[in-house]
């Protein structure tokens, strides 16, 4: 089923870009396919590509020992963000407070980093859901520490995401609370817990005939409080810092311009095969422009006065009109001129018909080398 509760077929898409975020190859594998499978799927087709120097960026969903193995195993670099209901990445987290730390720098914000070793060592108690070997995160001073591998964690530390989020989780814990308040039914404990949802945890819950009394758990608070503003990146040894957050952050903003490109061209909706690659081929060169775009525009460092679809829709009131032999272009306004400035692309000047971008032998030619 579907986010909707459709029972119709579903597919995954893996995407890999340059450290620009530029699409440069797509695939499309059964919906049905395991974290597993898909990650040797994903690292196939990499190899088809000759695309040897990448860093695959994943997100915290596909984090497991067994995964981690795999990817190593092939020689290959990634990042991931550590769970923190992990019992290694907990230990991280707490002793985070006492470690060594450097203030370091991206994109014109400071964060305090703590690098530490994590190794890999074959679970003696576990095994993978589809029975295969399962892996432990270790670290130093645990017994069998990397025996099967080693990797590197860094934990970090974002002084304006802490107060953000304490900033949020005052207000959900308020919000909650005088919405509480006014619950009045036979199971006022069941209503309260549908209405906290996964907030129920920060509160204790009483039942007073129709009504509840809430509190909320100092504990609960204080545990959140220690965990705002902190995130674990889990990478390969040879993989710095900076590379780390790079490869993240292309990760973030290729997805975010694909998520805005699934809205608008809507859900494919077919069954035949052929028809979904034509569609996924267009939604493809139409990502690449948007990514190229955003880059260019992040480049520039216009991101807080232009995003992707302000130059899509401004620049689309330019269009070419033609009567008889005569062709003109519509007005090019002061903003369109703006947005080609900072995008580095000629302003429009003259209407042009019939010229080839490829010839038929040059497309030939590429379809055959392909």
């Amino acid at each position: 089923m579907n986010k909707d509760d459709e029972d119709i077929p579903q597919f995954k898409v893996g995407l890999a870009t340059d450290m620009r975020g530029i699409p440069v190859m797509y695939r499309i594998y059964p919906g049905t396919l395991g974290d597993t499978q898909t990650i040797q799927r994903l690292f196939d087709d990499l190899d088809e590509f000759g695309l040897k120097d990448v860093i695959a960026t994943f997100d915290r969903g596909f984090l497991s020992g067994r995964n981690c193995r795999d990817i190593i195993g092939r020689g290959r670099r990634f990042v991931m963000p550590g769970k923190t209901d992990y019992k290694v990445f907990k230990t991280l987290l707490t002793r985070f407070k006492t470690s060594e730390k450097k203030d370091m720098r991206f994109q014109d914000h400071i964060y305090s980093v703590s690098e530490s070793e994590l190794g890999l060592a074959l679970s003696e108690n576990r095994v993978s859901t589809d029975g295969s070997p399962a892996y432990d995160f270790t670290l130093p001073g645990d017994e069998g520490h990397g025996k099967d591998g080693m990797l590197k964690a860094y934990v970090c530390f974002d002084s304006e995401t802490y107060n953000d989020q304490i900033q949020s989780h005052k207000l959900l814990v308020s919000d909650i609370m005088e919405k509480a308040s006014k619950i009045s039914c036979r199971d006022p404990v069941k209503a309260f817990n549908k209405l906290a949802g996964k907030a129920a945890r920060f509160f204790d819950v009483a039942a007073d005939g129709k009504n509840v009394i809430v509190t909320a758990k100092k504990n609960s608070e204080s545990f959140f409080m220690n965990r705002a503003g902190m995130f674990i990146l889990v990478t390969t040894p040879d993989v710095t810092w900076l590379q780390a957050m790079s490869a993240y952050e292309v990760r973030r903003l290729t997805e975010q311009a694909y998520n805005h490109s699934k809205e608008e061209d809507g859900r494919f909706r077919t069954s035949n095969k052929d028809r979904l690659q034509g569609r996924m081929l267009l939604r493809f060169l139409s990502v690449i422009m948007k990514c190229e775009i955003a880059a260019r525009i992040r480049e520039a460092r216009m991101e807080s006065k232009l995003d992707v679809t302000t130059c899509i829709e401004n620049m689309s009131t330019i269009s070419a009109r033609r009567y008889r032999e005569c062709g003109r272009l519509t007005e090019v306004t002061k903003r369109c001129r703006a947005i080609c400035e900072t995008l580095k692309i000629p302003i429009p000047v003259e209407v042009r018909e019939n010229m080839e971008i490829y010839s038929p032998e040059d497309l030939e030619s590429i379809l055959q080398s392909e």
